[in-house]
């Protein structure tokens, strides 16, 4: 828009290969509109090196959505299948998985909020993987929407207020919904929202990994385990492993965790294990643990950590 108006909406769709080398302006108007929206997806090969600005002089920023089935975020180029160097007629073969590079996120992060959501249909399972390290300086936001399982094996990191929204939807059984593999996921001042729906843990958060805020930014961390009959054990909704950390500020933290069904044992709603800790050590947040067992475990196990604040209130309600 130009003076008054949004931003409006802009989707480019390929259904089996998606080169996009553009730039794409959906900006609200000068003296007033909100947001555009830019979309931008392909079920099986994304080759995205494009620059969207979604920003609005006098309302909220908007939204770039990257569609792909499975994606892999990395400091690799953007790539996802190959040419085959044929004469006269050169035929690229696309895969399953997307290459995203990171830089294109951060640098879109610049101007618009970023979201990668794997869909629901197609021939791959619909993961997200964060290989390198992901860290930006604005407020807007990153949205991580898997379809089936997000995995960070890198830092996602928001040095100012931007939220940081991690979905695993585990709709191909995933073992994890969301799975943070001893690395940092943080906002200075942003709400963290990590979702994860697996038939393991559900949301597996590893050995030394941190999930943290500052500010008034709260923390919501989800995980429902969806196993219903066998013998497994350990069938968990959230498992904070070893010396892991949940922290925040003025912000409240919520845990709710619900555990799998199986004639096997500790099938734990929400599992904290060894020297875990969940903090709101230096501000005035509150802590909500809400764990449900339906067989053969506890709604919520602490077992050698600890859940404190400065001076916020803890709750801890367990169903069994």
């Amino acid at each position: 828009a130009a003076a008054n108006g949004d931003g409006g909406k802009v989707i480019c769709w390929g259904d089996n290969l998606n080169c996009f080398y553009g730039q794409v302006e959906a900006k609200g108007g000068l003296l007033s509109g909100s947001w555009g929206f830019v979309e931008v997806s392909c079920p099986l090969y994304l080759d995205f090196h494009g620059r969207v600005n979604t920003m609005a002089y006098n309302g909220p920023t908007g939204t770039l959505l990257l569609d792909p089935w499975n994606v892999n975020l990395s400091s690799d180029a953007s790539s996802g299948g190959a040419w085959d160097g044929g004469d006269p007629t050169n035929t690229f073969t696309p895969t399953t998985t997307a290459t995203v590079n990171v830089d294109e996120i951060v640098t879109n992060l610049g101007s618009t909020n970023v979201e990668i959501n794997t869909g629901s249909t197609g021939v791959a399972s619909g993961n997200i993987t964060v290989s390198n390290d992901i860290t930006w300086d604005t407020a807007n936001g990153l949205t991580l929407l898997a379809n089936n399982m997000v995995s960070v094996s890198a830092n996602v990191i928001c040095t100012s207020t931007g939220s940081i929204t991690m979905t695993g939807n585990g709709n191909s059984a995933a073992a994890y919904g969301v799975y943070l593999a001893g690395y940092t996921v943080s906002s200075n001042g942003g709400n963290i929202t990590l979702y994860g729906v697996g038939v393991s843990f559900a949301t597996y958060i590893t050995a030394t990994a941190i999930v943290s805020t500052t500010g008034n930014g709260n923390i919501e961390i989800t995980g429902i385990n969806t196993t219903d009959g066998g013998a497994t054990s350990y069938l968990l909704g959230i498992y904070f492993r070893i010396t892991s950390t949940i922290s925040a500020e003025n912000g409240n933290i919520t845990l709710n965790g619900t555990g799998g069904i199986s004639s096997g044992g500790n099938n734990h709603g929400i599992y904290a294990y060894y020297g875990s800790l969940i903090t709101t050590a230096s501000g005035s947040g509150s802590i909500s643990l809400n764990g449900t067992a339906h067989s053969n475990g506890n709604g919520i196990m602490l077992y050698g950590c600890s859940a404190s604040t400065n001076s916020g209130d803890v709750t801890v309600t367990a169903n069994n």
